[in-house]
């Protein structure tokens, strides 16, 4: 994973409904919209968020993450989620 996932997935653990607009996350972490698809489409392929149709504009969709997700690899920072919904990263 690398550092420009994390910013996309440390953003929707922020978000208390763990769900964003394409739009919201690029203003959140600052980012072009072609940098912010690879980035969500990487993560998508590696099954750590998913698209899902916003019910209020067929025009766009929300970004989420799985719930229960626990990350940890090379560069050194992990994420989790409680059955609360309570949600903590850090960098070691």
């Amino acid at each position: 994973m690398t550092v420009g996932e994390f910013d996309v997935l440390a953003a929707l653990v922020r978000e208390k409904k763990q769900e964003l607009t394409p739009k919201q996350l690029q203003d959140l972490i600052l980012i072009s919209s072609g940098g912010l698809t690879n980035r969500i489409d990487q993560l998508e392929k590696k099954g750590l968020i998913e698209r899902s149709p916003n019910p209020n504009d067929r025009r766009s969709l929300f970004v989420g993450y799985f719930r229960n997700i626990v990350i940890r690899d090379d560069t050194n920072f992990l994420i989790t989620t409680d059955a609360k919904n309570r949600a903590e990263a850090r960098f070691f």
